[in-house]
C-alpha cells in the first residue's frame, strides 16, 4: 500500500511534467512563432475587449430546445 503512495507521488509529477514540456509548450512556442492571438490582448486601440454579438443570436427561441 505504501509503495503504490510513493510510486503515485513519484510518477504523476514525471507524467505531467513530460505532458506538459512535451505538448503545451511546443504549441505555445509554435503559435508565437506564426504571431497567434488567441486572446486577442494584442489590439489595444479597442477601450474592452467585449465583442459585438449579431442581432441573430440574440433570439431567446434559439435557447429553447437546444438538443
Amino acid at each position: 500500500m505504501r509503495l503504490g503512495l510513493v510510486l503515485g507521488m513519484i510518477v504523476s509529477p514525471v507524467i505531467m511534467g513530460i505532458i506538459f514540456f512535451g505538448l503545451f509548450v511546443p504549441l505555445g512556442i509554435i503559435m508565437r512563432m506564426f504571431g497567434r492571438d488567441e486572446l486577442r490582448l494584442k489590439t489595444t486601440s479597442r477601450p474592452s475587449h467585449w465583442r459585438e454579438r449579431s442581432s441573430e443570436q440574440t433570439d431567446v427561441d434559439a435557447f429553447k430546445r437546444q438538443f
